[in-house]
């Protein structure tokens, strides 16, 4: 875990343009902010700065971000790297990066929903602000995770272009398996998450109640927000996120 001094938060390092995880620091909570309509990303970044600037928090304090791109179709690679690297560029010029890396989680899917293909808009986001009593527990957003074992320089999509039960299993077991490994490495469990969604077009009915409740014990008794949508990029079809806030609102 890596502090980030102004935000009230630590990271687990993770890619270029992601962190893996934010955890509040012990005298800091995590709040989640929705937009009831999409943002456009850079006018989307203006208001979340307005945004903590009128709770009294530095742009630091922002730990999360959830984006909702609108497309018939999952990008291709190139697209999304420039989406990176825009993102990325975006932080730096706001004076956001620690020690060079992106403190930032982040959810990223694809939505069919009928509309024009778009740049995509900004769904939500999460930021901390100061604790007002002792908690037994801290807050943490876990970055979305997909069914791709990544290893220098592979990409390993679990039972790619299956989707029969079995093969579902074996993909929503992996991650629940990795997600499970690094909410411990926050010496946090699933027991702690407020919130939980869950990314796919796939019918994962048969195996939602055995295999996906049954590892989320009593995360999951509180229910999994189950979102039509997909991954960025293909061939991976399912990503989970995962979340403990103080409060969720609601931003016209």
């Amino acid at each position: 875990m890596i502090v980030n001094p102004l935000g009230g938060y630590s990271f687990l390092p993770g890619s270029s343009y992601l962190s893996f995880a934010s955890v509040a620091q012990p005298d800091y909570a995590i709040e989640r902010a929705v937009f009831r309509t999409p943002r456009p990303l850079d006018s989307g970044f203006e208001e979340i700065k307005q945004h903590l600037i009128s709770m009294g928090r530095p742009v630091q304090a922002l730990c999360a971000m959830e984006f909702r791109q609108y497309s018939p179709e999952q990008w291709p690679r190139e697209s999304f790297i420039d989406f990176n690297k825009h993102h990325v560029e975006r932080l730096a010029k706001a004076d956001m990066l620690v020690d060079g890396k992106v403190p930032i989680a982040r959810t990223n899917v694809v939505l069919n929903s009928g509309q024009p293909k778009s740049e995509g808009g900004l769904h939500a986001f999460s930021y901390t602000v100061p604790r007002t009593r002792p908690a037994a527990r801290l807050d943490f957003v876990l970055a979305a995770i997909p069914e791709v074992r990544f290893s220098p320089g592979i990409e390993e999509v679990i039972a790619e272009g299956e989707t029969s039960p079995d093969a579902l299993h074996r993909r929503i077991s992996y991650i629940l398996e990795t997600a499970t490994a690094r909410l411990a490495q926050l010496g946090l469990s699933w027991d702690d998450a407020t919130g939980i969604q869950l990314y796919s077009e796939a019918d994962l009915k048969p195996i939602f109640k055995d295999v996906l409740l049954g590892a989320l014990k009593l995360g999951g008794w509180r229910g999994v927000q189950w979102h039509h949508a997909l991954p960025p990029i293909g061939p991976s079809i399912i990503e989970l996120d995962a979340r403990s806030v103080r409060a969720d609102i609601v931003l016209d």
